[in-house]
């Protein structure tokens, strides 16, 4: 990230975000256990958003989301 955009990133959020990098790559069960509290995470950001369950082709990006035009 170059230094305008950290300070940018800085001045909005603060110290309420922290980035952590590895080291080194996650193997095996780790790496597995990181990719399901993402899919979790990922699940429940959509579910708080479209204020229901999303579907397995939403989740996949098969279907699009889109507010409709009323």
């Amino acid at each position: 990230m170059s230094l305008r955009l950290e300070n940018k990133f800085d001045r909005r959020f603060g110290d309420r975000i922290q980035i952590n990098y590895l080291d080194k790559p996650l193997r095996g069960t780790e790496r597995h256990n990181q990719n399901q509290k993402i899919v979790k995470a990922y699940s429940d950001l959509l579910a708080g958003i479209l204020k229901r369950e999303p579907t397995p082709d939403e989740l996949s990006g098969l279907k699009q989301l889109s507010a409709k035009k009323k």
